[in-house]
């Protein structure tokens, strides 16, 4: 199919009016295949819910995320059991939840339905008003900082590709055909101590390998309050660095298998083709959060 002729296809699908109230409808039927709802995306806000109690309204714009949040649901199907492990750690754990690389907001807006206070760093400007619709749309007293999180605080380059829907840049670069601009970059030791140090819960870390730095700016924080993090590592080198930095602090180490749950290891580093992200707490905060039934092996 040639360029043109996709974009009139587009440019019609888009045109078609009450998607949105239409696919309501056919989800209260049997559940549709992936092969056939991947196809059935719209533009406007829907809501989630978290659990029975708590949910949030965020603006879908036709993406991946978006669309697998309206058809299976929250941990219904996108990083499922990482959205488990945050849920239970933000429920067991008072105090500030911060979301670095927050994107479009999911984590930050779970975090917010389930009453923690919450700061999301999002250094892209599109994103970051994404992400700030969505916590209008809410009223949550989220917190969004349009900066990066490094070992310094300034401004560093970052890589971002700027092709239709894509999610992610990168202060380590991002391929041929990533376009580069400065950002605001902030160490999260000067961002707490200018902030009096606050009582930390739990922290998620996305930042397309840049993982080494964030850590760095945060050796005292890391030291003094140890908190529970969820960190997505996308290659063996990166997983090499950051064991070495949390080496000593006490903490426990899970690979995230989005299907079969957590696997306790010795070192941090993707899980198949597409399990990158990695629980990091202590035996304390695992077992306040209640998450041992997540264990792959007790599945």
């Amino acid at each position: 199919m040639s360029g043109r002729m996709r974009q009139t296809l587009k440019s019609l699908y888009r045109a078609i009016p009450l998607k949105r109230q239409l696919y309501r409808l056919v989800r209260k039927g049997p559940a549709l295949p992936h092969s056939l709802y991947q196809h059935l995306h719209f533009e406007g806000p829907f809501e989630v819910h978290v659990d029975l109690g708590h949910k949030f309204r965020i603006q879908s714009y036709g993406t991946y995320v978006e669309n697998e949040l309206f058809w299976r649901g929250f941990a219904g199907s996108w990083e499922s059991m990482s959205l488990k492990v945050w849920t239970a750690l933000c429920r067991s754990r008072r105090g500030l939840t911060l979301d670095i690389g927050a994107n479009t907001g999911v984590y930050a807006l779970a975090a917010a339905a389930l009453g923690r206070e919450v700061v999301a760093f999002e250094p892209m400007d599109r994103m970051a008003r994404r992400l700030e619709r969505n916590v209008a749309l809410n009223g949550f007293p989220i917190r969004v900082q349009q900066k990066a999180v490094s070992d310094r605080t300034g401004r560093l380059p970052i890589y971002d590709d700027l092709t239709e829907h894509n999610y992610s840049a990168s202060l380590e670069g991002q391929g041929s055909n990533a376009t580069s601009y400065e950002v605001d970059v902030c160490a999260l030791d000067d961002y707490l101590a200018a902030r009096g140090d606050p009582a930390l819960a739990v922290i998620k870390i996305d930042v397309e390998r840049h993982d080494p730095a964030v850590l760095r700016g945060m050796r005292r924080i890391l030291a003094e309050q140890r908190p529970a993090m969820l960190i997505e590592i996308l290659d063996t080198e990166i997983g090499v660095q950051v064991l070495q930095l949390l080496e000593g602090i006490g903490y426990r180490l899970f690979h995230i298998d989005e299907r079969r749950g957590l696997f306790p290891a010795s070192a941090p580093g993707p899980v198949g083709d597409h399990n990158w992200n990695h629980l990091i707490c202590t035996d304390d905060q695992f077992e306040q959060a209640g998450i041992g039934g997540l264990l792959a092996s007790s599945s």
